[in-house]
């Protein structure tokens, strides 16, 4: 095996290895923790990043992996998915209250004791803010918000421990305000070296080992993050010093990161991009300011808010005003990578598939960035072609038939089971399977919390113009049926007559017994299993009650999937919306209808394998088109526009 073979199976190796012994998973879990940082999901990144914050404090090192470990221990009692383990997702908030940490209190036992206690509440913080925010309609980041959190409670905790019950002495806990960092190396002899005394002074030698972890995982992500650094320290230049409170806090943890997250990671990367990324910084600069201000009158310190309400508001900015339509596009959180691996994202099928990325490497500083140059390839009179054609297989049709996939709903905020995975996995819905369901009564508590979650989830959402568009082919007499994979009853709640859906994997409006198919209101068992009953029985056979929604390994409802077949045949014109097409039965189905020559038009943001068969097919996201579609058909039956 030559060298360049042996590099590139290293990575594998190394994952082999962390399999087979537990020692070695914990200690890529950490590593990539410390990667994560510095939004690299590399264990050699974080190795890097370890060696740079050991030059700043061996206090900040011994907590910050402290923090990791008990983030990673208390996601495993959790029964988190590995997913969130091997890539440093379960650590990542643990390295940085480790590092808040460091900052306030010092190495005693008093304070390892309250850090070990604080550090476990990390991980349902996190859990609390991902259904809140990230699984959720909103559909936003949490970032490192629940260290932020918990370092409030714990600073608010501390000091009522010490100042009012004086349970704790100030000095067993808290870092004196004139202690000296103690790095755990240093650079050699000064000797009067004015050069080295400056780079060990401000830390430059730190900066440069954190940045050459960066450059591992992606040199764009390198170069932006000097940029974002250099932009803070230029406004630091301008604000008047009675404002700069935490200056190198505002660098490293603020501006640093602001720049990174934004160009190539949450954003595409083009110019427009490093504008847009520059005013962020800007306006974050202005937010540390007014949190320094506002903080002060509860004694608490900005950390990091900047950073993540820069972020948030961001991501709200582009999603309310269209940037895309200035060249400014937001990458799918489900869709995030190095910014190396923008080029994949902008293929044919893809949610830029509008837009080119022609990439060409410059000389000089930004020879990593390129000359990013945009051009349009799909223009508005595309669009308005396959409008065109679609509304004239509408106005052909009698009898329409939609079948409706996970894509229907994603639009709405509600989560794919297989697209985007990790809101099921922080349940380990893996295990849902109707025997395991029947024998195990910790999967049944799993399954129920996971219940009132997503019931509460679907309460907040709305429907989206898929759904108003199926109630609009009601209205005007043409819609035969809707057969949805989907649970969420939404077509419902957008007005469509419960008669007309027929939902192949259930309803999670009401309960079943297993047994003799009894079927109960949900809130009665919802109610039993907030009360901490997760084995709620029927009360005439006595068998166990579940939502009536398909579990893993339960068969479908025969009636259910004959009443689809009828219904799909007697269709002339079939709609598949926001499918892949892959998974049983519903593949089968379409294979029939298109053997008996009924028309197809094909919804979906990705290529299916039918589309070959198709009438017409659509790569767009379903609800921006049909946003389109409704608009133009209300115009064309002389109602009032939506």
């Amino acid at each position: 095996m030559n060298a360049g073979k042996f590099l590139r199976a290293v990575p594998q190796l190394w994952q082999n290895l962390g399999d087979r012994f537990p020692a070695v998973f914990v200690l890529d879990a950490v590593l990539r923790s410390y990667g994560q940082v510095i939004f690299s999901d590399n264990p050699l990144s974080g190795l890097f990043m370890v060696a740079g914050l050991s030059l700043f404090s061996g206090k900040l090192v011994l907590y910050s992996f402290l923090g990791a470990l008990a983030a990673i221990f208390s996601s495993r009692l959790a029964h988190e998915d590995k997913y969130f383990l091997r890539h440093g997702i379960s650590g990542y908030n643990g390295v940085i209250f480790g590092i808040f940490w460091s900052w306030y209190f010092q190495i005693s036992l008093p304070a390892l004791v309250m850090f070990t206690i604080m550090a476990l509440l990390l991980t349902p913080t996190r859990h609390a803010m991902l259904r809140s925010m990230f699984y959720s309609r909103f559909r936003l980041p949490i970032m490192n918000l629940p260290s932020v959190a918990v370092i409030y409670l714990a600073l608010l905790v501390i000091y009522w421990l010490v100042y009012s019950a004086g349970l704790i002495l100030p000095l067993n806990i808290y870092t004196p305000y004139d202690a000296v960092s103690s790095p755990l190396f240093t650079l050699p002899s000064l000797n009067g070296n004015s050069h080295l005394a400056f780079i060990q002074k401000n830390y430059i030698h730190a900066w440069v080992i954190i940045l050459c972890g960066m450059i591992i995982h992606s040199r764009i992500s390198a170069v932006i993050a000097v940029f974002g650094f250099v932009a803070g320290y230029a406004l630091c230049g301008i604000i008047p010093d009675s404002f700069k409170v935490g200056q190198e806090v505002f660098l490293g943890f603020n501006a640093f990161p602001v720049a990174t997250i934004l160009f190539g990671i949450f954003f595409l990367p083009t110019f427009r991009t490093l504008v847009f990324t520059l005013a962020a910084v800007v306006f974050c600069a202005l937010l540390w300011i007014l949190l320094v201000y506002v903080l002060k009158f509860i004694n608490l310190p900005f950390l990091t808010l900047p950073f993540n309400i820069t972020v948030l508001l961001s991501l709200i900015l582009s999603r309310r005003m269209f940037l895309q339509r200035i060249g400014i596009f937001t990458v799918p959180l489900h869709m995030i990578s190095r910014p190396e691996a923008i080029r994949n994202l902008c293929g044919e099928g893809s949610v830029f598939e509008t837009w080119a990325v022609q990439i060409k490497y410059a000389a000089g500083l930004f020879s990593n960035i390129g000359r990013i140059k945009l051009t349009t390839i799909t223009r508005f009179r595309k669009k308005r072609e396959e409008a065109g054609r679609f509304l004239d297989i509408i106005a052909n049709a009698e009898r329409v038939s939609i079948v409706s996939g996970a894509g229907t709903s994603t639009e709405s905020g509600i989560p794919d089971f297989r697209g985007d995975s990790r809101y099921w996995k922080i349940y380990g819905a893996d295990d849902f399977t109707l025997p395991n369901f029947l024998a195990k009564a910790e999967i049944r508590q799993k399954y129920w919390l996971m219940q009132l979650d997503f019931s509460a989830l679907v309460k907040r959402v709305k429907p989206n113009p898929v759904h108003r568009a199926a109630k609009f082919l009601e209205d005007l007499k043409k819609l035969e049926c809707i057969l949805t994979q989907n649970v969420d009853g939404l077509f419902q709640k957008a007005g469509v007559s419960p008669e007309k859906v027929i939902e192949l994997h259930g309803n999670i409006e009401s309960a079943i017994c297993v047994k003799c198919k009894t079927r109960y209101p949900i809130k009665d068992a919802d109610e039993a299993a907030r009360m901490g009953n997760y084995s709620t029985l029927c009360g005439g056979c006595g068998g166990l009650i579940k939502p009536a929604t398909v579990l893993m390994g339960e068969e479908l409802n025969g009636e259910c999937f004959s009443k689809a077949g009828f219904r799909l045949l007697s269709s002339d014109l079939i709609m598949i919306i926001g499918t892949s097409l892959r998974v049983e039965p519903i593949a089968s189905l379409v294979d029939m209808v298109i053997s008996r020559g009924i028309k197809t038009v094909i919804i979906n943001t990705r290529p299916t394998e039918k589309d070959n068969l198709a009438t017409l097919v659509i790569h767009e996201r379903a609800g921006a088109f049909f946003k389109r579609i409704l608009r133009r058909m209300r115009v064309g039956q002389g109602l009032p526009v939506l």
